[in-house]
């Protein structure tokens, strides 16, 4: 009986070992892409010229993630801290809008940091 259980167990490995392993399974690069899911930290380029009447981060935002608003947050542009509001930066100055978690931010700026919003420009 106890080799029949120290069998199977071993029988039970080898399987769990092969199958994490991956072997047998092929991932092209076109399968690859088409299963990634949307970043929803992130607002970019292409999804900011999508929007309609956005003049403000704060339109952007309100029209793409509206969600983001419901915290508590610190904004940043350029990787600096700014001390006005969504509302003062011009959507037609943005390259991309990015929220961070306070332990993403915190890891970047330090613990006194919570929540941020990164706003960063198009270089001129």
């Amino acid at each position: 009986m106890r080799i029949v259980i120290l069998s199977l167990g071993a029988l039970l490995a080898v399987a769990v070992g092969c199958a994490s392993s991956g072997a047998g399974a092929s991932t092209t690069p076109e399968t690859a892409r088409t299963t990634t899911a949307p970043r929803m930290n992130v607002i970019g380029q292409q999804e900011i010229d999508q929007l309609q009447g956005a003049a403000t981060v704060q339109d952007i935002i309100r029209q793409a993630r509206p969600q983001w608003l419901n915290n508590v947050f610190s904004i940043y542009m350029d990787n600096s801290p700014f001390a006005g509001t969504l509302s003062d930066i011009s959507a037609g100055r943005i390259r991309e809008i990015q929220f961070l978690s306070a332990s993403e931010a915190q890891a970047r700026w330090g613990s006194m940091v919570r929540i941020v919003i990164l706003v960063s420009t198009k270089k001129q």
